[in-house]
């Protein structure tokens, strides 16, 4: 084996484990939630991405309170789901490939090359992706 085949062979193994590292990073986000209570602990929310309301749970003494007091307060519960789940998926968009790095290591043909160019812009597009995503959670624009 040359000098170069193993130097690609090497390239190679850290796409695909950069590649599966984004991969569990995409499942995982898309099964994350968000859980949240009230200030009094009445009403608790569950959200998934996408600010998808799974869960509401409210306390049969809430039931008690004027109906605008109890909106307010599922409202509560929903805005800190939301925030607990806009620091998740902050917590799992953290990390990026550093593919001009990999790039530099090693002289590509051109064809591979257009390759790395290819992984690179969806690289990038993920992680535009995942940071406007934490942008909207955070923002609460759902």
């Amino acid at each position: 084996m040359t000098d170069f085949e193993d130097q690609l062979r090497q390239l190679s193994r850290q796409v695909e484990d950069q590649l599966a590292t984004f991969e569990e990073r995409r499942a995982a986000i898309a099964e994350a939630v968000g859980e949240g209570k009230s200030a009094d602990g009445m009403v608790t929310a569950t959200v998934a991405a996408g600010g998808v309301l799974k869960r509401v749970a409210i306390d049969p003494r809430a039931m008690r309170l004027p109906s605008e007091t109890l909106g307010e307060t599922v409202v509560e519960a929903v805005t800190a789901a939301n925030a607990d789940l806009a620091k998740a998926l902050q917590d799992l968009s953290t990390g990026t490939v550093d593919v001009p790095a990999l790039m530099q290591k090693l002289q590509l043909p051109p064809e591979l090359r257009k390759v790395m160019d290819d992984f690179q812009k969806r690289a990038s597009d993920i992680g535009y992706n995942l940071d406007k995503l934490r942008r909207d959670m955070e923002s609460d624009r759902w």
